[in-house]
């Protein structure tokens, strides 16, 4: 298996011992972190896919133009990464989750799990214009997915409803996006705001169709919603930008 093949959990696990990653992690300097992946081989996408984190943001980190302080991604990349806890400060109880449940009871440490391939074959299929057998992957992949995975189900959802799009079939891909947004209201997520925002966009070219016009309506609200979850992690628009 090559570098590029290998999930990052596992390239992280032969860093453990490697002197920069510890100096990073101990200074909690997360964009040395993101470079030493990088580094050996994992892309930009999928360490902000896994993070959570808009390619943007990541930059920013990685240039050093800002550096992470909340708790909450320092305890992301912990779970995503497989690093222990306590090298990046955090409470032992994190540490003690990572190192005594075993692979099989913790599932959702692993941003690249059977429900997260399936979803990968069906954009690679989707980028090869095979759409109605991306379709039947992405749905396979929300079938897999776990119930208590919001962000993961709402991605899938997403990418499904834009998939059915491509198919012309608008009216599948109406009652796909009233799933994603009955989803969990507590859902924060950045990438699926950004994500919630490309689909409106999509939708949008069939406003002609009452059922859509009245689905846009509700993404108006529930993007307003998730973005009062959000206020402290996405900055302000600019002066004279459009909100």
């Amino acid at each position: 298996m090559t570098v590029a093949e290998r999930e990052p959990r596992e390239i992280v696990a032969g860093l453990l011992a490697d002197r920069r990653l510890l100096a990073a992690c101990a200074e909690r300097d997360m964009g040395t972190l993101f470079r030493l992946l990088n580094h050996r081989g994992i892309s930009t996408r999928r360490i902000a896919a896994a993070v959570d984190i808009t390619q943007g943001r990541l930059y920013d980190y990685m240039n050093g133009k800002s550096r992470v302080e909340k708790l909450a991604i320092f305890e992301q990349i912990a779970d995503a990464f497989q690093i222990p806890g306590h090298l990046l400060g955090l409470a032992k109880r994190a540490e003690e989750v990572l190192d005594s449940a075993s692979e099989a009871e913790r599932p959702w440490l692993s941003p690249f799990d059977a429900a997260a391939l399936a979803l990968e074959s069906a954009l690679v299929l989707s980028d090869l214009r095979r759409h109605d057998e991306a379709r039947t992957r992405a749905e396979h992949a929300i079938h897999l997915r776990e119930s208590n995975r919001a962000r993961s189900l709402a991605l899938s959802r997403i990418t499904l409803t834009e998939l059915h799009l491509r198919c012309d079939d608008v009216e599948a891909a109406v009652a796909v996006s009233h799933d994603v947004l009955t989803a969990d209201p507590n859902l924060g997520s950045i990438r699926v705001l950004c994500q919630l925002d490309g689909l409106h966009t999509a939708l949008a070219v069939h406003r002609s169709h009452p059922p859509v016009r009245a689905l846009l309506q509700r993404f108006d609200e529930t993007r307003r919603a998730r973005m009062l979850l959000l206020a402290d992690i996405v900055p302000p628009p600019s002066k004279g930008a459009t909100p």
